[in-house]
């Protein structure tokens, strides 16, 4: 619906959740809480401002502030859903990581290949898959490439494999899937658990009208 729709909807909710907290004599924090409008496209998004928001919600009395980024759960959604930040963020912290696991590693010392393939999955790979299945099937393959990239790069690291070895070969020889291959397999085990909860879940509901969308 519309942005006021959105709008009735959330203060509803709000008050209901303020009537129902002050029942069961309890608190939420409300400096801690964020609101974001979800859009279609980059252009409605680069509409909205933090100074002049497209939603104002209150809580207690108190506006709760507009964010055009937040983070839930460890995930940085933005308006536009290409979890972009989110990326960049996780391409910043890999960029770390893989640093620290370069320097056991060398063609003549330091860790065999399977002991760098075993540090890459658990500590590299593991960053870039919280939440795959969530930003994998939203994020363009350009920004999913972002993080292919560091993957590769980690590849030769593991193999030696020269520069311009094709990647396909090289993500072979290191034995690792690409993260594009690894998003859709997260996502569809995702939507099967979610087709499994019990009936009247609203996870299980979203999924089967996804699944009636795409019959």
């Amino acid at each position: 619906g519309s942005a006021g729709e959105c709008l009735r909807r959330t203060q509803r909710a709000l008050d209901r959740l303020e009537r129902w907290c002050r029942e069961s004599l309890m608190e939420v924090n409300a400096t801690k809480s964020e609101t974001i409008l979800l859009v279609a496209t980059h252009q409605q998004a680069n509409k909205h401002t933090v100074d002049k928001p497209p939603v104002r919600v209150t809580y207690l009395g108190q506006p709760i502030p507009y964010k055009k980024e937040v983070c839930f759960l460890g995930v940085t959604i933005d308006e536009a859903l290409t979890f972009r930040p989110h990326v960049e963020r996780i391409a910043k912290a890999l960029g770390r990581r893989q640093n620290i696991v370069r320097a056991v590693s060398g063609p003549r010392w330091g860790c065999s290949r399977g002991l760098m393939r075993s540090l890459h999955l658990a500590y590299c790979q593991s960053k870039m898959d919280y939440g795959l299945a969530a930003y994998g099937s939203f994020a363009s393959k350009t920004t999913l490439e972002t993080l292919g990239a560091l993957e590769r790069k980690a590849a030769r690291s593991i193999t030696g494999c020269a520069l311009d070895t094709r990647c396909t070969l090289l993500m072979r020889e290191a034995d690792l899937t690409p993260v594009q291959a690894r998003a859709k397999a997260a996502a569809a085990a995702s939507f099967e658990r979610h087709r499994r909860l019990a009936p009247g879940v609203p996870a299980r509901e979203t999924a089967e009208r996804a699944n009636l969308a795409g019959a």
